[in-house]
């Protein structure tokens, strides 16, 4: 006695559903976190106008010279102006190499371009010291 088997019938396509979009991020915590490490859309557009730290040059990046710790930029108080070359040595070289190959000490400039956007604001006239040597 022999058995056949019929091949099994394949069930019918079901439409699928649309999917729903996976919220990525926490749209305010995301908010929060820019406005704590960038300080404001004005002091980011401020900074880019600034003279790089290194050689005077503009449009600069906002580069931050210190790290908020686990992955998390720093506050927006240690931000220098560089151009994006020197942002991207700055990263590559990391910043005890940068400041000895430059002659900097990135982290006194950082609060001097604190205390420049804060006079600024105060509607001072801001004039920040020469990176000439």
């Amino acid at each position: 006695m022999t058995v056949v088997f019929a091949p099994c019938p394949k069930p019918p396509k079901r439409e699928k559903s649309p999917r729903k979009s996976v919220k990525r991020r926490n749209v305010k915590r995301h908010s929060a976190n820019w406005l704590r490490a960038y300080g404001s859309p004005e002091r980011v557009e401020w900074v880019t106008w600034q003279p790089s730290v290194v050689s005077g040059y503009v449009p600069c990046d906002n580069a931050h010279v210190r790290s908020g710790g686990k992955s998390r930029k720093a506050d927006a108080c240690w931000i220098v102006p560089l151009l994006p070359d020197e942002h991207d040595e700055l990263h590559k070289i990391g910043k005890a190499s940068f400041e000895a190959k430059y002659d900097l000490d990135l982290d006194a400039l950082a609060g001097v371009i604190e205390m420049a956007w804060k006079r600024f604001l105060a509607g001072e006239s801001v004039g920040l010291p020469s990176t000439e040597r």
